[in-house]
């Protein structure tokens, strides 16, 4: 595979037209809905949108997976640290949690941003104390360190999304907390019932798929590193050296490896990125990614085709100073 910027779409680049042609010109792309936040209702009508402008778009859903988010949240949640909220079964969108937690556990939610400590739990509810001042509201993420491995791979969201997908004929699907073959498998078992045949792009964001990353290969073409999700699961001290082992395998065995999440965060909010985020990206690009994938910065971003554009800049310029060596 060329080169690919994983492109996720959101009302930064759905308010004009001219955005995404500008996008697609730029380079190759792919056009990522993100099941988290994306019903199946809303996919047939985003692919519908992007596919009138630019027909041969390649288009691709990202599951939301078997992450434990909040739902059903009237208000956000304010707090300052130290302390103390409550949480129902009601208010995650798998009311078993609180069923799986015992005090003293650490919950680490939106990308690991904010930290709770466990005080009480039972079946129906659990009362958590904010190590951080900040607010929660619904379709946060909840994690807790090895979890992914007590649940179901595929939840009915996850379920209800691959129909649609199949139905709009989508190019790629993203299957998130990946933990070994079997779960990969299991979502071409259902595909084949359905008749579909896209392609597959494993998410690398659990402990679990680490140690598994070899049989993962074996059934799959494409992985993205999720670093975020990853770094909540191993802890952020890891996540470098995990990120460069993972690339290292893919090229190894001539996989496809993207890299996702904070790739350019301050352009989210600021023209310019930080010049880590130049150095982490020319670092990677020279290691040998076939993309990054932008979330936030395309999607709800002031400056996305900005972010697309840098990207392409950086890898056109890495691919210069190897040519001229």
């Amino acid at each position: 595979m060329d080169f690919t910027i994983i492109v996720t779409v959101g009302p930064s680049i759905l308010s004009k037209i001219d955005k995404l042609l500008e996008i697609q010109h730029a380079g190759p792309c792919i056009f990522r809905l993100n099941g988290a936040h994306c019903s199946p209702e809303q996919l047939k009508i985003y692919n519908k949108v992007i596919r009138s402008v630019i027909p041969q778009a390649r288009m691709m859903i990202d599951l939301p997976g078997n992450k434990i988010r909040t739902a059903n949240l009237p208000n956000k949640i304010q707090f300052m640290r130290g302390e103390t909220i409550t949480l129902w079964d009601t208010n995650f969108n798998y009311t078993g949690f609180p069923a799986m937690v015992k005090p003293g556990d650490e919950i680490l939610a939106n990308d690991s941003n904010l930290c709770f400590i466990v005080e009480k739990a039972d079946d129906k509810s659990m009362l958590l104390r904010a190590e951080h001042s900040g607010e929660l509201i619904s379709g946060k993420g909840m994690h807790i360190p090895g979890i992914t491995i007590k649940l179901p791979f595929l939840f009915q969201a996850d379920i209800d999304l691959i129909n649609a997908a199949a139905e709009a004929n989508l190019d790629y699907i993203s299957l998130s907390y990946v933990r070994n073959a079997e779960d990969i498998t299991q979502v071409k078992k259902l595909l084949a019932e359905l008749n579909y045949a896209p392609e597959f792009i494993a998410k690398i964001e659990t402990s679990s798929a680490l140690k598994n990353l070899d049989e993962i290969l074996d059934e799959i073409e494409i992985v993205n590193i999720d670093r975020g999700d990853l770094s909540s699961d191993i802890g952020l001290i890891r996540i470098a050296q995990s990120q460069s082992e993972v690339i290292t395998a893919c090229k190894t065995r001539r996989k496809d490896v993207f890299l996702a999440t904070q790739c350019l965060k301050n352009m989210e909010t600021r023209p310019i990125p930080l010049i880590p985020e130049i150095i982490d990206l020319s670092s990677s690009i020279q290691q040998g990614i076939s993309g990054v994938q932008l979330s936030e910065e395309t999607a709800v971003g002031l400056y996305p085709v900005e972010c697309i554009h840098l990207v392409w800049q950086v890898y056109h310029h890495i691919n210069t100073q190897s040519l001229n060596r």
